[in-house]
């Protein structure tokens, strides 16, 4: 086991693009809890959106998240949920859920553990963050240690896949579910998302190529990424999740629109996933959909202060849209996330492009700011 020093390195949000690395005494488990030695963490696009504001106060982000136990309460292992075991041990390495549901509302109740309970806590500070500089400290992922509460689910990481391409479970999730609430339709009038679907994919990110990865493995064959930069777009088509690439760079809004509708025989997009995560993009979306097509919006989780335009008459009524957020997650939608990754490890590992230490963190926010990177990760010393 490794020998544990007083304190811990952690980076900490403490306001508007500023980030801080400050120490932390590591804490000491109950008996329900357990402290989980970290390894790898991604820098999610959500993350890189929060940094740009003010916390309520210093927080941890990072809920892309793998590391080892490194130590258990006695309690502990019935106080835990191991998704694909039923056994966890010290040492186990692992993938972290990051929501803990209260189990007892309406919504935990009704749809069972996800990301839409209303007392939800979540892992990295994206909703309820938790004050670092309070005891125990550690509750996201951009730190040595993160502290492991009572009710946390986890995924246990088979020895062939590196924790690089672990770390993606929460972004394949998220994928996975956008794909979900395209095919989850009332009427035939509104299926849309089917083998001989149009789809376009609004991002050229993590999440945008994972969705075109997952809808290409839903048997869809006609996918058109639009996103940026170029070297993104050249990745996409050489991990052959994507048919045709529209670059924002070059092309205007309008352009863009004209480009999907040629594509698509004048019809516009079967199926529209907004991954991009900005409100034009989601404006933008509706006007490349087609009568009765469905736009998933999977990219807008926090807010950059701006708000989208639509002609609701033109492109939502008048198009018979349906539109479909996907801001959560169900522990069925990440147990699929898993047997993806353990068939699409050597693609998976590919999208991991820049890594940094934890003490790093702006540096990796910096590069996704210039979009030099596709994925960064954070990795601890001992996993450099």
């Amino acid at each position: 086991m490794i020998s544990v020093s007083e304190t811990a390195s952690a980076s900490v949000w403490v306001g508007p693009r500023k980030i801080e690395t400050r120490h932390y005494d590591i804490p000491r488990v109950t008996e329900d809890s357990m402290l989980l030695k970290m390894e790898t963490a991604g820098v999610c696009g959500s993350d890189r959106h929060m940094y740009r504001q003010n916390p309520k106060w210093p927080t941890i982000l990072g809920h892309e998240i793998t590391g080892r136990i490194f130590e258990a309460g006695a309690r502990s292992s019935s106080k835990m949920k191991l998704y694909n075991s039923e056994i966890l041990s010290v040492g186990d390495r692992v993938t972290v859920f990051p929501f803990i549901s209260c189990g007892t509302c309406w919504t935990c109740l009704r749809f069972g553990p996800c990301g839409a309970c209303p007392n939800l806590f979540f892992y990295g500070g994206l909703m309820n963050p938790r004050n670092s500089d309070e005891y125990p400290h550690f509750f996201g992922g951009f730190a040595e240690y993160l502290y492991l509460m009572p009710g946390t689910v986890m995924w246990k990481i088979p020895d062939d896949i590196s924790s690089e391409v672990a770390v993606l479970m929460d972004p394949l999730g998220v994928a996975i579910r956008g794909i979900e609430s395209a095919i989850t339709c009332p009427d035939p009038l509104e299926e849309a998302f089917c083998h001989d679907s149009s789809v376009v994919v609004q991002g050229s990110g993590a999440i945008g190529i994972l969705t075109a990865l997952v809808a290409r493995m839903s048997g869809v064959d006609s996918i058109i990424m639009s996103g940026g930069p170029e070297s993104r777009l050249i990745l996409a088509k050489e991990l052959q999740v994507v048919d045709h690439t529209i670059d924002i760079n070059e092309l205007a809004k309008q352009q863009r629109i004209d480009e999907v509708k040629e594509l698509t025989d004048g019809k516009g997009a079967d199926v529209v996933f907004e991954c991009a995560g900005g409100p034009d993009a989601f404006s933008e979306g509706l006007e490349m959909l087609r009568f009765a097509g469905t736009l998933v919006e999977v990219g807008n989780l926090v807010n950059p202060g701006a708000y989208a335009t639509i002609d609701v008459t033109r492109d939502v009524c008048g198009k018979n849209a349906r539109i479909k957020g996907s801001g959560s997650m169900s522990l069925h939608t990440w147990g699929k996330a898993f047997s993806i990754m353990n068939r699409k490890k050597e693609l998976l590992s590919r999208l991991v492009t820049h890594k940094f230490e934890i003490e790093e963190l702006d540096k990796a926010l910096e590069a996704m700011e210039k979009e030099t990177c596709m994925k960064a990760i954070l990795k601890s010393r001992s996993n450099s």
